[in-house]
């Protein structure tokens, strides 16, 4: 074998730019993803519209963390923070989440000629994002099949865009004998069934259709509880509800949690009837963890869950579906058994964070090494060109 094989590839340095910083599903795949790329020597610098619990999780992993104001009208002093950590920390790759970081990476990027990769979390891109990446040359990453092939219809280069589906880390969400310790925390027996949802607490995740599909289980099966573990602006409404349904006995909203695997290992049903999504880490986590899933056949869900083998699919806003796919698996622990280990086997093998960060960290390489080739062809001509001027 050549010295040139045996060679660990050059370490690379990313400005990791978050539109957002709380803690949800992008800021944690953030998170999992820079963990994931320093096995693959690319190191990250974060810049984060505010400080608060990502910007806290971020420094304790080792990545130096910069504030500046992320708005959708961008602002002076957020393009000059970021051009000079580009320049001052000699950036090699400009990595965005969210369109505001999106804008604010590509023009960056474009000032200073490194290169930069946009993520595209949703089920769809739009216009003004493609639009953004022809302007800018930047290079599009969707996560799931419908948002790739609706950035190809809308007039991105095939060179210009890729699919890279999100990743879990199975180390972390993987099954556990006994989660009785959160079921000791928010008051639910051992042996009592426990359906749950982990999600920020917005309508796109449809937690009221959750709480819907609840009452319905509730009222054929009277020993059942139920857990919605995240928050998010709808959670006030959502404890009124829970109220005045009479459910608050059976019904748990323990808040933020977290070690989200210790929900996970205390649930016999995971759901999440979201009204729109890319691929939620959620319900990767609920699959990692040995968990069967009941989901709504919305975004990239239906490339994550096999129907009838990992879990079930309804359609979007069918509260009634929901509640009986979750009375069927409670009603055959042995085959929902079944389900969740053939979900974490899934996961295993299409959504594990190595893979997906090995994948970020080639196309990271391809296109610096890219942008060096074409800086070097500029040269070149430059030079070229100076010398025919001289003779």
């Amino acid at each position: 074998m050549s010295s040139a094989e045996t060679t660990e590839p050059a370490p690379l340095h990313v400005l990791q730019i978050v539109g957002n910083g709380i803690v949800g599903g992008v800021e944690r795949h953030v998170q999992t993803l820079v963990r994931g790329l320093q096995r693959h020597g690319v190191r990250a610098t974060i810049l984060s519209p505010f400080e608060g619990s990502l910007s806290s999780a971020l420094r304790a992993a080792g990545c130096p963390v910069y504030i500046a104001t992320l708005e959708d009208a961008m602002e002076w002093r957020a393009l000059l923070t970021a051009t000079d950590l580009i320049r001052r920390q000699q950036v090699d790759v400009v990595h965005t989440h969210m369109f505001n970081a999106a804008f604010l990476g590509s023009v960056a990027g474009s000032l200073t000629g490194v290169p930069v990769v946009i993520t595209e979390h949703g089920m769809q891109v739009t216009a003004e994002g493609v639009a953004l990446a022809r302007l800018t040359g930047c290079h599009l990453v969707t996560v799931c099949t419908a948002a790739y092939t609706m950035g190809l219809s809308l007039g991105l280069p095939e060179d210009q865009i890729s699919l890279i589906p999100n990743g879990v880390d199975t180390q972390a969400f993987h099954p556990r004998a006994n989660g009785q310790a959160f079921r000791e925390q928010i008051g639910v027996p051992a042996g009592v069934p426990l359906v749950g949802m982990v999600a920020r607490l917005s309508r796109e995740k449809g937690p009221d259709l959750f709480l819907q599909a609840a009452m319905l289980v509730a009222a054929a099966h009277s020993e059942a509880h139920f857990v919605l573990a995240g928050d998010g602006p709808m959670r006030d409404g959502l404890a009124r509800q829970v109220e005045a349904l009479g459910l608050a006995n059976r019904f748990h909203l323990p808040g933020l949690i977290a070690d989200t695997s210790a929900v996970y290992a205390a649930l016999d049903v995971a759901c999440l009837p979201s009204r729109m999504e890319g691929q939620p880490l959620c319900l990767l986590e609920a699959m990692a963890a040995a968990r069967p899933v009941v989901a709504t056949n919305v975004g990239g869900i239906a490339e994550i869950v096999e129907l009838g083998e990992t879990g079930w699919l309804v359609a979007a806003g069918d509260v009634s579906a929901l509640s009986e796919r979750i009375l069927w698996l409670l009603a055959d622990p042995e085959r929902a058994r079944e389900m969740g280990q053939a979900g974490r086997q899934r996961v295993l093998e299409a959504f594990d964070i190595r893979k997906q960060a090995a994948a970020v960290a080639a196309l990271f390489r391809q296109l610096v090494q890219s942008r060096r080739r074409q800086m070097r062809t500029t040269l070149q001509l430059g030079r070229v060109y100076g010398q025919a001027r001289v003779s």
